[in-house]
């Protein structure tokens, strides 16, 4: 009966983290706003989109006909390579350098596999370009900011899961801090055919642990750059729904995780 207390005390204390946890993962304040890739980064005002940005006055009439082929009209994106050429700080060794190169080939990979996909899908109106051109509209993505998870110091905090019913719970609580996981931010930008800056967005993520993780096992504690691969994965979602919907589309952000991997 004891046993069974505990368990269940244990997965209510992993909901509650969880809850806590999903509601502040994203700090916009530290979204990079220095390094020259924003010209009108602010608040978003508006409701459909969980990331921070910045619409110009566009007509929204001439967004929706693309995207919904109205008058057979498409929606034609150019998307640059992901670059590295705002990040911030910059890597102070050579190993940093290359696990950040590493990431953003991740980002790029993802965006290209994405961005293949929608283009696939019947009844889709993206058409990929290799170019810009008449009625292409360009997509500038840049990965701003990271930091790697702490290893060593994420393993440490398993042993009182060793030894406490409820996992890390318990350590999380004493000395558990939201950079444990590191962090991850990036910045996209959006340009008409003329050359028009239309959007721009960023977001600013911490790792964020699945529920697994909070009362057990989460292998991204272990790997330096895997909670800011599955941040990565989320953006490349949501960059593909804003080039694909309707302009007043809500985006959804994932509020837990349940993948340990």
């Amino acid at each position: 009966m004891m046993n069974h207390k505990l368990f269940s005390a244990a997965c209510t204390l992993a909901g509650a983290m969880v809850l806590l946890t999903s509601c502040s993962l994203s700090d916009y304040s530290r979204i990079p706003d220095d390094t020259g890739f924003f010209r009108h980064m602010q608040k978003n005002p508006y409701p459909v989109m969980h990331l921070e940005d910045y619409w110009d006055n566009l007509d929204a009439a001439e967004w929706n006909n693309r995207v919904h082929a109205v008058a057979g009209k498409m929606q034609y994106i150019h998307i640059k390579p992901v670059t590295l050429d705002y990040f911030t700080p910059r890597p102070a060794t050579a190993a940093h350098a290359a696990a950040v190169e590493h990431l953003r080939d991740y980002f790029q990979e993802q965006l290209d596999k994405r961005m293949k996909e929608l283009d696939s899908e019947p009844g889709n109106t993206l058409v990929l370009e290799n170019a810009p051109g008449k009625g292409v509209y360009t997509v500038e993505v840049a990965l701003l900011s990271a930091k790697p998870a702490r290893v060593l110091k994420n393993a440490v905090m398993q042993i009182p899961g060793m030894l406490i019913t409820g996992g890390t719970l318990a350590a999380e609580a004493a000395a558990g801090n939201k950079e444990d996981m590191g962090y991850v931010s990036f910045g996209a930008r959006v340009y008409d055919d003329h050359g028009k800056l239309i959007c721009e967005l960023g977001d600013f993520e911490y790792g964020m642990q699945s529920v697994l993780g909070h009362v057990g096992l989460d292998t991204k504690d272990y790997r330096p750059y895997a909670y800011q691969r599955r941040s990565i994965d989320t953006w490349v979602r949501a960059l593909g729904e804003l080039l694909t919907q309707d302009i007043h589309t809500r985006l959804y952000k994932p509020r837990f995780s349940l993948n340990p991997f």
